[in-house]
């Protein structure tokens, strides 16, 4: 399983932005970490264009999945 750090996550969301201005962070975070997309918390991170808000709602759901910041579970084809 391909990991990455919280630290990468960022990197990588902000190099897709750059050419991708409308790209969201929930929307990167979805694509890397998340299965199912389709639960309402997802669906409003996924929609949110608060980075601050979309922060607090990622740092809330890695709390929940117990998520190590330096070691998150990177989706198969995720783009980080």
């Amino acid at each position: 399983m391909r990991t990455c750090t919280y630290d990468e996550f960022i990197v990588a969301y902000h190099n897709i932005k750059a050419t991708n201005p409308s790209y969201r962070l929930g929307q990167h975070f979805i694509n890397c970490f998340i299965k199912d997309s389709t639960t309402p918390n997802m669906q409003k991170l996924w929609n949110n264009k608060s980075q601050s808000d979309c922060v607090t709602s990622i740092m809330l759901i890695m709390q929940d999945y117990k998520w190590d910041y330096r070691s998150m579970p990177l989706l198969e084809n995720a783009p980080c």
